[in-house]
């Protein structure tokens, strides 16, 4: 059964494979049906930044935006600031650059893999 196009996924920003900094934007919009955690609805999705071994090395969340023509929507819009910092230099000199964004609602298979390139490896080689 194919989902109807207007309860997809829709990243803004980052595209796949998009090279990013050190600080940049995670935007998009997701279904309503990823912010029902069962008992109520949470208004943020997970995002997971994943090494090229498949560590998870930040957890964090993006804030889901609701108004009043929310009710009439099917999707809603989630917008994150992400800033990388010394600690996360490790993790991303050993993956030369290349992340996963992994994000995801509060029920299983709602989730998204974003592989991005992260170019604050480059200028934090000495670290």
């Amino acid at each position: 059964m194919q989902e109807n196009i207007k309860n997809t996924i829709k990243i803004i920003q980052p595209k796949p494979y998009e090279e990013v900094g050190a600080s940049f934007v995670v935007e998009g919009w997701v279904p309503k049906s990823w912010l029902d955690t069962g008992y109520s609805i949470d208004n943020r999705v997970f995002l997971d930044f994943i090494d090229i071994n498949g560590q998870t090395f930040i957890c964090s969340d993006a804030d889901v935006y609701k108004g009043w023509m929310s009710r009439f929507r099917n999707r809603l819009r989630f917008y994150a600031e992400v800033q990388f910092n010394q600690f996360n230099a490790d993790f991303i000199m050993n993956s030369q650059g290349r992340i996963t964004i992994k994000l995801s609602g509060h029920k299983d298979g709602c989730q998204l893999f974003i592989s991005i390139i992260d170019s604050f490896q480059e200028s934090n080689a000495t670290l």
